[in-house]
């Protein structure tokens, strides 16, 4: 399933969001209102807000982490699945590209440009997403 993710958010990234709707967006259909995941992740892309600080397909996960499994009120319990969850995101993101800031994400990105003509940060948005489908184990 995370083939389908993957390709999904890629869309959604070829089409014209930010970094952190493609992955959020694809990954919340059926579970929230489509405009009100575009709002929530919004602010994100770029490296937050454009600051080109942590990664925003990055923050995009995290976001869809909490929508699978986040607390609803005070849940000690939750909350440390929540965050052990997130730090093997994280983990994983900068394991595989050794940063997760997003200035330095885009320049590798530019250096290496996807052979297939595409934006050069969808490796990113794909990686997110392909992680977040495995992780919960998501059925079309």
């Amino acid at each position: 399933m995370a083939d389908y993710y993957a390709h999904k958010v890629r869309d959604f990234f070829e089409a014209g969001h930010n970094c952190s709707q493609s992955v959020f967006m694809p990954l919340a259909e059926g579970r929230m209102d489509a405009g009100l995941a575009s709002r929530l992740s919004s602010p994100f892309g770029g490296g937050i807000g454009g600051l080109e600080k942590t990664c925003g397909a990055l923050c995009g996960g995290l976001m869809a982490i909490g929508l699978f499994i986040g607390q609803e009120g005070i849940d000690k319990d939750t909350q440390e699945r929540e965050r052990e969850t997130a730090v093997r995101l994280y983990d994983a993101f900068v394991e595989e590209f050794a940063t997760d800031e997003c200035q330095v994400l885009k320049e590798m990105a530019f250096d290496n440009p996807p052979a297939d003509g595409g934006r050069p940060c969808c490796k990113y948005v794909a990686f997110c997403a392909d992680w977040i489908a495995d992780e919960f184990n998501l059925k079309v």
